[in-house]
């Protein structure tokens, strides 16, 4: 459909100064950094609006800026407003919010640009009937099923089912414990998928199969034993392996999910799956928005910024850290630690599990530079990928590159909250997974055996 820009850029704006009047209402600090926060919400709600418009598109951009929008730049700018900040209430001085705004801006400025460069190249964009899809043999996925099952049957028997995120409390998060526990989770759920595609030919044999594993595949993706971002994970990616997430009306629906889930769906899953009931439900958005450590955003890029200042850049450290995560710290003991979790222990929190949002893990490697040069390369990338993963959502088969495409989808919130260190390990093991299982459905080169030796006279007389 055609897009009006000019229309586009009037709702930016609006919704741009709205949501700095909205964070007025909490209070009237830090009114310069707001103002430069507004304009990066007028960016990013852009962004938002073209990703939603455009049928080219999937869901990666869309996802992009409904992060930046509703889990950072609005509760952040509220945050500032009152100039207390959810964790520990804290608050910061004038000379960190103002430049630490200015690098928001200058971040959002530098990935509107790479956007715009990769919604210029249209040519890039195939279309659906030109992509060949790889063609699988049944009996290729059902091995490859069976692969998955085998590698996850033992996990479960070392770490068990749990059916809740506190049932132990004994968490290993080293390389082998990250594996037995995260492990029959993604085998599961990628195994169970690959019996539903099975399950297509209407056999017994097969419809068994699938009822089996996915019984497995739901005991241990329980959603209360998840954490958020895993579960959200499995949904995002089974819904994009299911629907045509391309199409205007459905991202249009979406949206509008979205938004009221933040402020409603995920303190209410927050509540359960931590397991302290004892207190009353009281589903608050106002309040969720202003005092929940969920949307520490701002806060912990506030907490890297102010380290950087007084330690220097790590210039590449973090993301060298993040790069090989499966090294054990004992083989590697100067290893990074996550960055926000550094940022934390320097601001003197007890309490360090904290993100830290792209932002941050760009500029704590290469400062304002990596601000101005870095997001160019992730907008760009971004609309690559949408395009691609929208052409494979609306045709039939592509079944390995929708594991990849939706498992992509489904992390990139958590990838954009960070910390890299804490998570991408995660997302190593789901996409071995993949690779393990393409591995095992590669296609077959098939022998030609040789024509048999005739004579020169055999030859002549046919």
């Amino acid at each position: 459909m055609a897009i009006k820009y000019t229309t586009i850029a009037l709702l930016s704006a609006l919704a741009g100064i709205l949501a700095y009047f909205a964070s007025s209402s909490y209070g009237d600090y830090n009114a310069l950094p707001r103002v430069m926060l507004a304009v990066s919400f007028a960016i990013f709600f852009a962004i938002f609006l073209i990703s939603i418009l455009l049928g080219e598109l999937s869901i990666l951009l869309f996802i992009f800026a409904l992060y930046h929008l509703f889990f950072f730049l609005l509760p952040g700018m509220i945050h500032m407003a009152r100039n207390i900040f959810p964790f520990y209430e804290v608050s910061f001085e004038y000379s960190t919010t103002l430049p630490v705004s200015g690098l928001v801006l200058l971040y959002s400025v530098s990935t509107f640009l790479g956007i715009c460069i990769g919604l210029s190249k249209r040519q890039a964009a195939a279309a659906p009937d030109q992509i060949p899809a790889r063609k699988i043999r049944n009996k290729d996925l059902f091995l490859g099923a069976m692969l998955l099952l085998a590698i996850s049957i033992p996990c479960i028997a070392v770490s068990g089912i749990h059916v809740s995120r506190l049932a132990d409390s004994s968490y290993d998060d080293s390389p082998l414990g990250l594996i037995l526990s995260s492990l029959p989770s993604s085998a599961m759920f990628l195994c169970a998928i690959s019996t539903f595609y099975l399950m297509r030919r209407n056999s017994f044999p097969s419809i068994f199969l699938f009822a089996i594993t996915a019984t497995i595949a739901l005991l241990v993706n329980f959603p209360l034993s998840l954490t958020r971002f895993v579960m959200f994970q499995r949904i995002i990616a089974l819904t994009y392996m299911i629907v045509d997430l391309s199409r205007v009306r459905l991202k249009v629906c979406l949206a509008v999910v979205a938004v009221v889930s933040i402020f409603t769906v995920f303190p209410t899953i927050d509540y359960f799956a931590r397991g302290d009931t004892s207190a009353s439900l009281d589903i608050n958005p106002l309040k969720y928005i202003a005092e929940s450590g969920d949307l520490d955003g701002l806060q912990s890029t506030l907490n890297v910024y102010e380290m950087v200042q007084s330690k220097g850049l790590s210039w590449g450290w973090q993301f060298l850290g993040a790069l090989l995560s499966y090294v054990p710290r004992d083989i590697w003991p100067q290893k990074a630690y996550p960055t926000g979790v550094s940022a934390a222990e320097f601001a003197g929190y007890s309490f360090t599990n904290l993100s830290a949002p792209l932002i941050s893990e760009i500029y704590v490697d290469f400062g304002a530079v990596g601000l101005a040069l870095i997001p160019v390369l992730v907008g760009w990338f971004i609309i690559s990928l949408d395009r691609r993963a929208a052409s494979m959502g609306r045709e039939q088969g592509h079944i390995l590159e929708k594991f990849f495409y939706g498992g992509l989808i489904g992390y990139e919130t958590i990838i954009l909250r960070g910390s890299l260190i804490a998570i991408i390990s995660h997302i190593y093991l789901y996409g071995g997974l993949i690779g393990m299982l393409s591995f095992v459905c590669r296609p077959r080169r098939r022998r030609i055996e040789p024509l048999p030796q005739r004579s020169i006279k055999e030859h002549a007389l046919t």
